[in-house]
């Protein structure tokens, strides 16, 4: 980031106080851009959503019945058989599709540097810091709107059909409720109490991890596979999934188990001791926080550390991973969730000067929506407990 150019003994003002790249130039803005929205390490979101420029306030993108990729007719052919001469046969239906309208909504936040406060610090430019906080704020923002519609159950498929499974369960009850017993694909007690019930004997994460892997492959045709997911949760429920007695073993079992264990071996992951591929499915450890309400102003600043993680506890969710999936060759890959930016005011720094009070203005612009837009590729629950 720039520093500011100041003369030395001069007065504070309008022209001895430059911040250079922080005036909305697009040179600034891109740097903003390519350092935040599309660093990994510190935008966990762009783990598990693709970013989509538009050059307007909508964004179109087409949702398809993924049924009629796999339909036909009946099994005997007859629609299809082709005799010599004979008109070519017509399909029953084309693939039903639209183009749905997504909404960019834009927002702001502002705030003020004395110009005597940006002329004597001891830190740094306060407008750079102030910059790089509201970019901060502005990136959590994003986070919460894009975990507000990956947990959203209205997101995703549900139905009350005998045998046609949903893709969201409130909590690990409904779960079993749809897919044990009598007429199920699997016999009581098969997945266990909950999420963290995993033991030798009974491998829960796998179990799950295999039946969301394999209603996600159905519904897709094939196309979504193991290797395509990644299983989003917050820090604490990965820490609890870490801490069972299946993953203990799992980790065990592994040549280089204690290379992982002390964070090693690329096979080390962030996500609280978790290997970075579970069951061949990679976990996506989303850290992010948010403090809510005004600042606190006391003695105490009773409101320290009370962030609160964008995911809650015990949600998890199976996603087509950024870039896993491709259509044509040369096509953009997608992903389950995509967040959709305008390119010219998404995370746009701005700076004004304000000459008669002696101050600057140091403002950020963002531009966006996100939607969970392939619930085909994905499957969740709300609660991996039963309750």
């Amino acid at each position: 980031m720039a520093t500011p150019f100041t003369i030395p003994m001069g007065i504070p003002g309008y022209q001895n106080i430059i911040i250079p790249g922080y005036y909305g130039d697009s040179e600034a803005h891109a740097r903003l851009l390519i350092g935040f929205t599309l660093n990994e390490d510190i935008v966990a979101l762009n783990q598990w959503a693709t970013v989509v420029p538009t050059d307007s306030p909508r964004a179109y993108y087409p949702i398809f019945n993924s049924s009629d990729f796999t339909r036909i007719k009946d099994t005997t052919g007859n629609d299809r058989r082709w005799q010599d001469s004979a008109e070519r046969p017509k399909a029953m239906q084309g693939v039903r599709f639209m183009n749905r309208e997504f909404q960019l909504e834009r927002y702001g936040e502002s705030a003020y540097v004395g110009n005597l406060a940006e002329e004597y610090t001891q830190i740094g430019s306060l407008v750079v810091l102030n910059q790089e906080t509201l970019a901060s704020r502005a990136l959590v923002w994003r986070s919460i709107v894009a975990a507000a519609s990956v947990t959203d159950p209205n997101k995703y498929f549900t139905t009350a059909t005998p045998n046609k499974f949903d893709n969201y369960f409130t909590n690990w009850t409904t779960f079993l409720s749809a897919v044990e017993g009598a007429g199920k694909p699997y016999p009581s007690g098969y997945f266990g109490a909950n999420l963290y019930a995993g033991t030798i004997a009974l491998p829960v994460i796998r179990r799950l991890f295999g039946h969301a892997a394999r209603e996600i492959r159905r519904r897709t045709n094939g196309r979504v596979r193991r290797k395509d997911l990644l299983f989003l949760a917050n820090p604490n429920t990965m820490g609890r999934l870490a801490g069972t007695e299946e993953m203990h073993a799992y980790l065990a079992q592994q040549a280089n188990s204690q290379t992982v264990l002390k964070g090693e071996s690329p096979d080390s992951d962030e996500a609280e001791g978790l290997p970075s591929l579970v069951y061949k499915i990679r976990p996506c450890e989303e850290a992010t926080t948010f403090t809510l309400g005004a600042p606190v102003d006391s003695a105490t600043d009773a409101d320290y550390g009370q962030q609160q993680y964008v995911i809650p506890d015990d949600f998890f969710a199976f996603l087509a991973r950024p870039g896993s999936v491709t259509g044509m060759e040369g096509s953009r890959g997608f992903s389950s969730v995509v967040v959709f930016q305008n390119a010219n005011r998404a995370l746009k720094p701005t700076t004004f000067q304000d000459i008669r009070s002696e101050r600057v203005e140091v403002a950020i612009e963002d531009m966006f929506t996100t939607d969970l837009v392939a619930p085909d590729c994905s499957f969740a629950m709300g609660t991996g407990l039963a309750s």
